[in-house]
């Protein structure tokens, strides 16, 4: 009979323990499943062999951050070497999807503070193209590797460039609110200037020199008369001479 009581007594022990952890449980899984929301820093997406292949965190391009450049939250692809190949972020409060290539080369699609804007650029980070919008207007724009514009139309109106290789001498023709313009220019410090526009009065043609002075002038222009201080317009068949101060060494008619 005693037997009989304790083996009674461990049963009842048994199941008053077995209720209580299924009480615990119960509740601790009701606590987990009802928290939605995940908190961390950063995750980490990692190869077989350990090595990070994505980042979902705030980090730069180069990791660790260069200096000087603060990390901004995001989601970072990266190849086998380590470099990161993708970034779709947001960095100083623009949102932006920036493409890297393994041996240089960036596209970048981005949203500024004046409007949209998508970028390409070499394998030197010089050169490229740009095609974006701001306020109202679109503009796209062709670079050459030192960085002059070589075609723009749009915000400023159509813009068409020729450069040399050295970046100093070559052509450009544009077309603004005063009309069409054409100019030829030499190296910087080297050659002159000359200008080829119409304008609401007519044509016209300038030439200047080394140091952007305007030596000569055909077509109407006005011209200060040093003794009275007043200026006056040129008839439109004139041609004027400078000197290298300014001064009307020659005029006709």
């Amino acid at each position: 009979m005693a037997r009989k009581g304790l083996t009674m007594k461990r049963e009842v022990l048994m199941l008053a323990v077995a209720m209580l952890a299924g009480l615990v449980g119960g509740a601790v899984s009701h606590q987990l499943f009802q928290e939605k929301v995940l908190r961390a820093e950063r995750f980490e997406l990692v190869s077989q062999d350990g090595k990070t292949r994505a980042v979902l965190g705030e980090r730069t391009v180069d990791d660790p951050p260069p200096k000087g450049r603060q990390p901004f939250p995001g989601l970072f692809w990266v190849d086998e070497d380590g470099k990161t190949r993708a970034v779709f972020g947001v960095e100083a409060d623009r949102p932006s999807l920036a493409l890297y290539g393994s041996k240089g080369g960036i596209s970048v699609l981005s949203m500024e503070d004046d409007g949209p804007y998508f970028d390409l650029s070499g394998s030197t980070g010089e050169g490229g193209a740009l095609l974006r919008v701001r306020g109202n207007v679109p503009d796209f724009t062709l670079s050459a590797p030192t960085g002059e514009s070589v075609l723009s139309v749009g915000y400023i109106g159509p813009f068409l460039g020729l450069e040399s290789k050295e970046g100093g001498g070559g052509s450009s023709l544009s077309v603004g609110p005063s009309g069409p313009y054409f100019s030829l220019y030499g190296l910087k410090g080297k050659g002159g200037e000359s200008v080829v526009s119409v304008g609401d009065d007519g044509p016209r043609l300038s030439l200047a020199d080394k140091d952007s002075k305007t030596r000569a002038i055909l077509r109407s222009t006005r011209l200060k008369d040093p003794r009275t201080g007043s200026v006056a317009p040129r008839p439109p068949s004139s041609l004027v001479l400078f000197g290298e101060q300014g001064d009307v060494l020659w005029q006709a008619p």
